[in-house]
């Protein structure tokens, strides 16, 4: 016997697979977060095709039924599909409004539809369930769209032929922008979708603490804390204020100020905490140091003393058009709340915490997402305390998240393998729930050398990549290697088994070190660099920790690449 979930679930993935069969003239997007009067939903499937329209189709599995004595639907809330999916159109239509008029364009035609691929409707009759039969897709309509589309939705465009194109980019600016290069289908297959159903529900934990501006989100690897503070800064632009988004890396910057980049939700601004130095270098009329990655301890003076005693400098010049409203911070862990010695400032300032707070203005909002088991093990573990970021923002409100909703339950079976004493606190959160979908389970190769490790790592990319990217494009994949000493030399090559690797201007699987990973996620990743697992107990402390954060980048699919040829003792990951 199946759940109601579980019938949904499988209704979508139907409307899906008709979708997906469509010509390159169409677009479609599978779940979409909504906004409407203060609140916030989730939709089920965007389409924009011909004539520069676009449609709204919420999805019901089964046969929906209607009891004329009680006057109710047979549907969780009892109420009329219908109902849900204008609350729905009518959320999607004031964003293309407000972007249209932004963009001074014409507005695009929004139809609605309730797709109901379960059920066949007899075609002579005008209603089905008391409900008008124009405003249905039945299964024939959702195995026939083109047809469909033609006739009920192109007479109704109201695009001139001049201005398509400007109208199409302003949808895909607001919904489509996620689809991958060369591609004009968002085709996610159903284990991705429902993962990202997990994810959005989260949101209605925003809804409830609204009242709140001052948010600190902690929990394990995977349990939602980016997404959370993603959403929490898209709401705050909405509400017309200015946000300062901060990571710690710059890997994790470059992807934020992507996605950010793509929301209309208004001035948000994605610096990591280096380009922010300097950039208020930049406005102190300084030349920022020169640093040269090799030599450590000349990095650690720059940004632990030089650093940050210019900038307590600079902020303080700054005027109230220069600061921000808010302030959303990931990784918070990696963010010190205590300054070198050499800064010459009280250790009971909030370190660079001290700094953030004067680029704000007024009373500001506040919203941080941590871990302190993800701090780098190398790195003082004490310089991080989440009281000094309190005392500087009086009413923090603390939120432990304790679910994974990142991972399907083969990853998180494999990660639970994974804990030991090393490991034990950082997979503290790794649970497995009955919503979660089952997902495939990790593969693993070995390699005696770069050569075959770079042969094993082909193998992987061919299996996922190649046959028209059956599994995921070349940029849902993650390569994952323990620190830049290292990197094998064989990630300069521009292609991998014909895979192209990402570079400046290319697209193509991305590459980094696991500590330039962290607060990323991918469909697919692969862990290059370590031995197995088991020899991993003669490795230095912190190597069992690195790599548990490697591997809870996946998403979705896992590959290994064991070496055996690397001594597990010399595998210093500092």
């Amino acid at each position: 016997m199946h759940s109601d979930k579980e019938e949904w679930n499988a209704a979508e993935a139907k409307v899906a697979a008709c979708l997906q069969r469509l010509p390159d003239e169409f677009a479609f997007r599978w779940g979409h977060y909504y906004h409407l009067e203060g609140t916030g939903g989730e939709g089920d499937f965007l389409v924009f095709g011909p004539g520069s329209a676009l449609l709204v189709l919420e999805v019901k599995g089964g046969a929906v039924t209607y009891d004329p004595k009680t006057r109710q639907y047979a549907t969780n809330k009892k109420e009329c599909p219908l109902i849900q999916r204008d609350r729905v159109c009518r959320g999607v239509v004031r964003a293309v409004q407000k972007e249209a008029q932004k963009c001074r364009l014409t507005a695009p035609y929004i139809h609605r539809g309730l797709g109901l691929p379960d059920v066949r409707i007899p075609h002579d009759g005008g209603f089905y369930q008391e409900m008008p039969r124009e405003g249905i897709l039945d299964a024939n309509d959702l195995e026939n769209f083109s047809l469909w589309w033609e006739k009920n939705v192109l007479p109704l465009s109201r695009v001139k032929k001049e201005s398509e194109a400007a109208v199409k980019e302003m949808v895909f600016s607001l919904y489509f922008s996620e689809l991958r290069g060369g591609a004009t289908k968002r085709d996610l297959d159903f284990v991705d979708r429902s993962l990202e159903r997990m994810s959005a529900a989260q949101y209605e934990l925003l809804d409830a603490l609204e009242e709140n501006p001052r948010l600190a989100f902690s929990g394990g690897p995977g349990t939602g804390k980016t997404w959370l503070l993603f959403e929490q800064a898209f709401r705050w632009a909405k509400e017309g204020k200015r946000v300062l988004f901060l990571t710690y890396n710059l890997g994790l910057e470059v992807a934020v100020r992507a996605l950010m980049g793509r929301s209309s939700a208004g001035q948000i601004d994605v610096y990591s905490y280096e380009s922010l130095a300097r950039q208020m270098y930049e406005k102190a009329g300084e030349t920022f140091p020169e640093v040269k990655l090799a030599d450590r301890a000349e990095v650690s003076n720059i940004f632990n003393a030089l650093v940050p005693r210019l900038l307590r400098e600079v902020v303080g010049k700054l005027g109230d058009g220069e600061k921000y409203d808010a302030l959303v911070v990931d990784e918070a862990q990696d963010h010190d709340t205590e300054y070198h010695p050499e800064v010459g400032a009280d250790e009971r300032n909030g370190g660079w915490w001290e700094i953030y707070r004067s680029l704000l203005r007024g009373e500001p909002s506040l919203a941080i997402g941590y871990d302190v088991c993800q701090r780098h093990f190398a790195r003082d573990a004490s310089k991080f305390e989440i009281g000094k970021i309190a005392g500087l923002f009086p009413g923090l409100c603390k939120v432990r998240l304790r679910n994974p909703v990142r991972y399907t339950h083969s990853l998180i079976e494999y990660f639970r393998r994974l804990e030991d004493a090393d490991t034990r606190e950082i997979l503290r959160d790794m649970k497995s729930g009955d919503e979660i979908v089952a997902g495939e389970s990790p593969i693993f190769e070995e390699a005696g050398s770069d050569a075959e490790e770079k042969s094993a790592v082909g193998r992987l990319l061919a299996g996922w990549c190649k046959n028209a990217y059956e599994r995921c494009a070349p940029q849902e994949v993650l390569i994952l290697y323990p620190t830049s000493r290292f990197r094998p030399k064989w990630m300069d090559s521009e292609k991998i088994n014909g895979i192209p690797l990402a570079r400046a201007g290319v697209s193509g699987v991305l590459l980094s070190s696991i500590q330039k990973a962290k607060g990323l996620e991918s469909r697919a990743v692969i862990v290059v660099g370590f031995p197995a697992w088991e020899k991993l107990g003669k490795a230095p402390f912190g190597a069992k920790v690195s790599f548990v954060l490697g591997v809870t980048r996946a998403r979705q699919l896992l590959g290994v690449v064991q070496r055996t040829d690397i001594a597990p003792e010399l595998l210093s990951i500092s």
